[in-house]
């Protein structure tokens, strides 16, 4: 019963002078909050992220990233990262649990070097310039780290990948001779 008296009351103009009150504000802010808007548009596509900026240079990884994630993702969990690799390299059809968790988890532990579970363009990048290209970067890391064996794949004894800490890189870096 309330709704339809307030409909008929509409109907016969009682909130007309009201609603001429809220015309007159909205007119007077109208300008204000169009030019608000269109700053926040403006604002919005600055802060858009394209990996193109990141990636450009090298075509097949930014080919790589757009394909896979989109180019304005600006970072991907690691196992989605490492998921693509292994798709876009062929070799989703590594057999063998242990076989496919050594290689996963070496290029987890390469290509995350930060340990948060998501992989930069970047970082990516940086990963590519130790098993680059792209599109042979797994095969180079089982070729070269990964010790393929019948009864199950294993690094090679020898690999151990670890990232330098700020006092190790410091005293490692070059000094000029006085």
């Amino acid at each position: 019963k309330p709704v339809v008296e307030e409909f008929i009351n509409a109907w016969r103009g009682t909130h007309d002078a009201e609603l001429e009150k809220y015309i007159k504000k909205f007119k007077k802010f109208y300008a204000t909050l169009r030019d608000y808007v269109t700053l926040q548009n403006q604002l919005r596509k600055a802060r858009t992220f394209d990996v193109r900026s990141i990636l450009g240079d090298d075509e097949k990884a930014r080919g790589f990233w757009i394909r896979h994630f989109g180019a304005s993702t600006h970072s991907v969990d690691t196992p989605q990262m490492i998921d693509a690799l292994l798709h876009h390299n062929n070799q989703h059809h590594i057999v063998g649990k242990q076989s496919r968790d050594v290689i996963y988890n070496t290029i987890s532990n390469i290509i995350d070097k930060n340990g948060d579970g998501l992989v930069s363009p970047i970082e990516l990048l940086d990963f590519l310039q130790y098993f680059g290209p792209v599109d042979v970067c797994v095969e180079r890391i089982k070729d070269s780290l990964v010790d393929v064996r019948k009864d199950g794949s294993r690094l090679h004894p020898w690999f151990i990948w670890r990232s330098k800490d700020r006092n190790e890189l410091e005293q490692s870096s070059f000094v000029m001779p006085q």
